[in-house]
């Protein structure tokens, strides 16, 4: 009689992995981080609101240095001490940075530089006198530059300073190039233009008639120039 074997098979049962499994944050931790993420962009409000306070006040402890140095330089202007005022607003110059304030202290200082041009020529020391002269103009040259260049800004006092200082500029420039030219004769023709330039512009009555017949005593020099000497 055959023998019958029995085998028995045993069946594993293997889960399949199809993706790694996560654990769903408790409640508690995910308050945890909600809260660190607040605290962080509090933390970095905080810090840019520090640093723009600390801007405003360098800001405005500069304008307070820069008004004193302009208000010396007016008060030693006022009093005739021409190359003291020269030197405040040479010295305010190099820490101004807001085109409004080096509107005025540039045109300041370009008065400066004319008076000084002026006592030079009294004293006859006329190489000094065209220099001073000079850079009274360039002065002013670069006042009509800071206003053309800033004349799209958008704040209202703002515009009206744009206005009043094209118009100072371009006055300013035509007196110191009729003073130059009262020294200077090769100037006459750029001080004929400035003059041509400023009158374009004058409303005033009073001031476009001196301005003509400041214009007729330049053009006659011109004129007078030209003529072959006796």
């Amino acid at each position: 009689m055959k023998k019958l074997f029995i085998f028995t098979f045993w069946f594993f049962s293997v889960p399949l992995i199809c993706g790694a499994q996560t654990t769903k944050p408790t409640p508690n931790k995910e308050r945890a981080r909600i809260e660190a993420e607040d605290r962080k962009k509090q933390e970095a409000q905080q810090k840019q609101l520090a640093e723009e306070a600390e801007k405003v006040k360098a800001f405005n402890v500069k304008r307070e240095q820069i008004k004193v140095l302009l208000d010396a330089g007016l008060k030693a202007f006022n009093e005739k001490n021409y190359q003291s005022a020269l030197n405040n607003f040479n010295e305010a110059l190099q820490g101004a940075d807001y085109w409004p304030e080096q509107v005025t202290l540039l045109s300041n200082k370009s008065s400066a530089l004319l008076m000084i041009g002026v006592e030079k020529t009294n004293g006859n020391a006329m190489p000094e006198a065209y220099r001073y002269m000079q850079e009274s103009i360039d002065c002013l040259d670069k006042v009509s530059q800071l206003v053309e260049v800033n004349k799209n800004v958008v704040e209202p006092g703002l515009q009206k300073t744009i206005i009043a200082n094209r118009y100072l500029a371009v006055r300013s420039r035509a007196l110191a190039y009729f003073a130059y030219a009262s020294v200077n004769s090769p100037q006459l023709p750029k001080a004929i233009a400035a003059m041509e330039s400023y009158i374009k512009i004058e409303t005033d009555e009073a001031r476009k008639a001196d301005a003509i017949t400041n214009l007729e005593g330049l053009k006659s020099r011109l004129s007078d120039k030209g003529k072959p000497s006796n």
